[in-house]
């Protein structure tokens, strides 16, 4: 009877102790699945459904855009006619109503708030930017009411920034300038026939200023007139 108690006393010890075990089992399976591991895990899983559904959306719109570019009269997809159509500056591509690309002059130019974007013109005056210059200048080519001045057709720029104060030349200055420009012009003749630019009297011109000092302002002179009467009405 003693060891019979002893059995029973056992079994309830077994029993209380395997069920206390499930429970601390199951109260960590219950904290795994509210840790933040797996907060990060639905989180991804549910980035990765907008992320589907996103790129679901942008497929539609792409189908859409593809079937607004078929040409149902050709058989196959519209180009873009400005795709290939270049403009020059001041001028940008749009498309008429006969589905043709043409080049217009610019509408607006950005404001530019910016220094460093002014530019200065071959008439010494300043422009907000470059866009500024070209616009107007198209406008003048066009023969547009917007145009200012006629002079404006052949405007360009001479160089980059606001334009510079251009002061008086001194009587020295003056005087020195034939000379430095029968330099110049030599300079340039001479460069020139070292990148094998010059041909036939040209080159003989340049040939024979580089053996007497005496030729070489001269022949400059020469060489420039003979290059600049080309056609014959600058004759």
């Amino acid at each position: 009877m003693k060891w019979y108690s002893i059995f029973i006393l056992l079994l309830i010890v077994t029993a209380v102790v395997s069920k206390k075990a499930h429970r601390r089992k199951e109260k960590k399976h219950l904290l795994k699945d509210s840790s933040p591991e797996k907060d990060i895990l639905d989180f991804l899983q549910d980035d990765e459904k907008d992320d589907d559904e996103k790129k679901k959306k942008h497929t539609l719109e792409n189908d859409e855009l593809i079937l607004e570019k078929f040409d149902t009269d050709k058989g196959g997809y519209a180009e873009d006619p400005c795709a290939k159509h270049k403009c020059g500056p001041g001028k940008l591509c749009e498309i008429d109503e006969d589905g043709k690309a043409q080049c217009i002059c610019v509408p607006k130019c950005p404001e530019e708030e910016d220094s460093r974007r002014k530019v200065c013109s071959n008439h010494n005056e300043t422009w907000d930017s470059d866009c500024e210059l070209y616009r107007m200048r198209c406008l003048c080519t066009e023969g547009l009411d917007e145009c200012k001045v006629n002079k404006y057709k052949h405007v360009h720029i001479d160089y980059y920034g606001p334009c510079k104060d251009i002061g008086e030349c001194s009587a020295a200055e003056l005087e020195d300038f034939p000379r430095r420009m029968r330099d110049w012009l030599f300079n340039v003749m001479q460069e020139m026939a070292r990148r094998d630019a010059l041909r036939g009297p040209a080159l003989k011109l340049e040939r024979e200023a580089e053996k007497s000092h005496d030729r070489r302002w001269v022949n400059a002179v020469i060489w420039k007139f003979c290059d600049l009467d080309v056609h014959p009405h600058d004759r």
